[in-house]
């Protein structure tokens, strides 16, 4: 299980439309429809339930927003603080300097 397929996961959940979900993601709809397959195929359950062009989670995929919600939170403030810190310029500034005398 990768780390887009849940992004993509939450994505689908979220808006319940695959062409929605596909362009909130910046992938195509056909990308997102295959990875939502192989993630189904992973976990060895439907996640989304497809009714013509109707999409609803399952008790399963519902199980697994529940679960991930937070894990995905943590994951995003963690890439958060690494980027913010990355930005912060650390070092030591020493600075020499000499007399100079007038004659």
């Amino acid at each position: 299980m990768e780390l887009r397929h849940l992004r993509y996961f939450q994505a689908l959940a979220a808006t319940l439309n695959f062409t929605r979900a596909a362009e909130k993601s910046h992938v195509t709809q056909s990308t997102l429809s295959h990875q939502i397959k192989q993630l189904e195929e992973e976990l060895g359950v439907p996640l989304f339930e497809r009714v013509g062009k109707k999409v609803l989670l399952t008790e399963a995929g519902e199980t697994l927003l529940d679960q991930i919600g937070p894990a995905m939170r943590m994951i995003d403030e963690a890439t958060w603080h690494i980027k913010d810190a990355s930005e912060v310029v650390k070092g030591t500034i020493r600075v020499g300097a000499t007399h100079s005398f007038n004659i």
